[in-house]
């Protein structure tokens, strides 16, 4: 028996990859139902890129590398998979750590192990040790066997490898989402083509059945108004359910596609009598569209009696976004503690990304330690645990999954941004200083959200601001919107924070930028609004007053349209602080002696625009103040 033993382990050990723990590679990392992490990869020209930005779409992900003989004997087989799937898959092949290095240690058997193969085809390389070296065999695996599938490569700190599951020649099949459908230990092209064949062939199935399910109804008289009724909880509301019962099937429409349901619009805005009027009169509550259901609304939001009213109604608490994210993700990620124990599967074991939330130090450290990738666990969007640490607060967790090797600086292409993005946004300063000491870029800008500081400014989180500041963060800085920091602080009325900025260096001259919208929208042209002009427009009489009290000349600065801040009154929200009249405001401004009469590029005076929407207290005010109409052509159709 034990010369048997002997030989066996002989035998796996002299084998090359023949006889590698297939078992083990299955086991670790991202299983099906899961989510791939999102990590920096490098192009062979050296671009750095993002996995989220290379799987967009079906994608099979298959690791490779020049001394893996798997790689280099099923790459034919793989090419041909790509071929035939080509107008639904796309085929990434991702170069991780050698296999079977000279001189160096195999880092599935920690010995040094030079197969056959390799000596047969003189594929006799040492383990890089810098990214140009690694990049080097890449582009010689790549030439070698004429490859023309996309190619990423893993950087040094292998952490792609290591949250893969850490495996020569796995494949993982992901969706659109990042969702993993398929995982194979090892690559095996007559087993991904049956799966493929299987999930595509369930894919048209469902897409009948979508074509031939009840039509959607919209409502040709309104306009806006019964997204305000249901989306402000007006008892109008209910008025028009009882008078159309149609309307549980209405939804909102943006570019000719559908938005949200009525169910939807008031499951977000916690109207938890008209959610129950609309699933009384029929409304599905499973429905969704490409952003999500009306529980995942109600679980971001954290309005606790909606869910429970959802949940009662029979909504699928797995049911799952188009980018992947579950209710029980929303609540999780926003920290809604009640709402996470209604959705926890019972009597599953803790999901990671809850318990990275609670604060479950050990039992994050127990899994991680038994299976190192599931530090890079995270969720349809991207966000992983430590982003769910991080905007929950959990230090605890934070410096474990430091300490694992999870990368704090995060993916900036990512849509949510970065973990410093996350705790900037939540006021998390314990956190924000953690990861500044980790060395994360406080002035790194995210696509979708600008910097971190841009963020806690956003949300109102002084001390935030205070530390990110402390740290150097820059304050002329715009996000897609077009606003710096101050421009937030000012539009709020936030006094202390306009104070703070203001005390920083901030410029109260500073205009806004060009608006960038998503999906293809083009930019807008920049408004060159200042804090005045925003603080104005919101009656923030206090935030007014310090503005025009600083020693620039903030009055004297116009908009893109040659307007004062004068003309910011006639855009006045429609529910304005009762505690700030609109006389203080103008007595304000005119005390700062801008020109009442002032006309813009148009033509147009204050007068003129206060006529346009018809405002007829503002224009009672300027008339008695002696104000006339510009020199524009029709000025009473003036825009707004």
């Amino acid at each position: 028996m034990r010369t048997l033993v002997v030989m066996l382990l002989f035998a796996w050990l002299t084998a090359g990859d023949a006889m590698a723990p297939v078992d083990r590679f299955e086991r670790t990392g991202p299983q099906p139902g899961e989510w791939l992490p999102d990590l920096p990869v490098t192009h062979l020209d050296g671009q750095m890129t993002s996995l989220r930005r290379e799987t967009q779409g079906m994608t099979l992900l298959v690791t490779s590398s020049f001394t893996c003989p798997k790689s280099r004997s099923r790459y034919e087989s793989l090419k041909a998979l790509a071929e035939r799937f080509r107008e639904h898959l796309r085929v990434v092949l991702v170069y991780v750590i050698e296999a079977h290095p000279i001189v160096d240690v195999c880092p599935y058997k920690d010995v040094v192990e030079v197969t056959p193969e390799n000596q047969r085809d003189g594929i006799l390389f040492r383990q890089p040790t810098t990214m140009e070296e690694r990049l080097s065999l890449a582009r010689g695996f790549r030439d070698r066997l004429s490859i023309t599938l996309p190619i990423v490569m893993d950087r040094m700190e292998n952490r792609a490898w290591t949250a893969f599951g850490a495996a020569p020649h796995l494949a993982l099949l992901v969706d659109s989402t990042g969702k993993v459908l398929v995982r194979q230990g090892w690559y095996d092209g007559a087993a991904m083509e049956g799966r493929l064949r299987e999930i595509f062939a369930a894919r048209r199935s469902a897409q009948d059945q979508r074509q031939t399910s009840q039509k959607v109804f919209y409502d040709d008289d309104d306009d806006g108004t019964l997204e305000r009724y249901f989306g402000r909880g007006d008892p109008r509301g209910l008025i028009q359910l009882a008078k159309k019962p149609d309307l549980v099937r209405y939804q909102t429409t943006a570019f000719g596609a559908p938005t949200r349901s009525l169910l939807q619009i008031a499951a977000d805005g916690g109207h938890h009598t008209h959610v129950a009027a609309l699933l009384k009169a029929g409304a599905n509550v499973n429905a969704h569209t490409e952003e999500s259901s009306a529980l995942h609304l109600a679980a971001r939001a954290g309005h606790l009696a909606v869910v429970d009213l959802l949940l009662t109604a029979g909504a699928d608490r797995d049911l799952r976004s188009s980018d992947g994210t579950s209710a029980l993700d929303e609540a999780a990620f926003a920290g809604h503690t009640a709402i996470i124990e209604r959705l926890l599967p019972m009597p599953a074991p803790t999901p990671l990304l809850v318990a990275a939330v609670r604060g479950q130090v050990e039992v994050l450290r127990s899994v991680i330690t038994d299976d190192a990738s599931r530090a890079y666990l995270s969720d349809g969007r991207g966000r992983n645990l430590l982003m769910y640490a991080c905007a929950n607060g959990q230090i605890a967790v934070v410096e474990l999954l430091l300490r694992a090797g999870v990368d704090p600086h995060g993916n900036l292409q990512a849509s949510c941004g970065t973990p410093l993005h996350a705790a900037s946004e939540r006021g998390q300063v314990a956190v924000i200083r953690a990861l500044l000491a980790a060395d994360v870029d406080p002035h790194a800008a995210a696509y979708a959200l600008g910097t971190p500081l841009l963020c806690a400014a956003r949300y109102a989180r002084q001390e935030a601001v205070a530390v990110l500041l402390d740290a150097g963060a820059l304050m002329t800085v715009y996000d897609r919107r077009g606003y710096a920091p101050i421009h937030y602080a000012a539009e709020q009325g936030n006094l202390p924070l306009v104070e703070l900025l203001l005390k920083q260096g901030a410029d109260p001259r500073l205009g806004t930028q060009a608006k960038h919208g998503g999906g293809g929208e083009m930019a807008r042209p920049a408004s060159l609004d200042t804090p005045l002009h925003l603080a104005t427009r919101g009656r923030h009489v206090a935030v007014m007053r310090l503005l025009l009290a600083q020693p620039v000349g903030v009055h004297t600065v116009f908009n893109h349209a040659g307007q004062s801040a004068l003309f910011a009154l006639t855009r006045w929200s429609e529910e304005p602080e009762p505690d700030l009249p609109l006389s203080a405001a103008l007595d304000l401004l005119l005390a700062a002696s801008i020109d009442l009469n002032l006309e813009d590029r148009k033509g147009h005076t204050v007068l003129d625009r206060a006529l346009a929407n018809e405002n007829k207290e503002l224009t009672g005010l300027l008339r008695a103040y002696g104000a006339r109409t510009g020199s524009g052509v029709d000025s009473t159709k003036a825009p707004r």
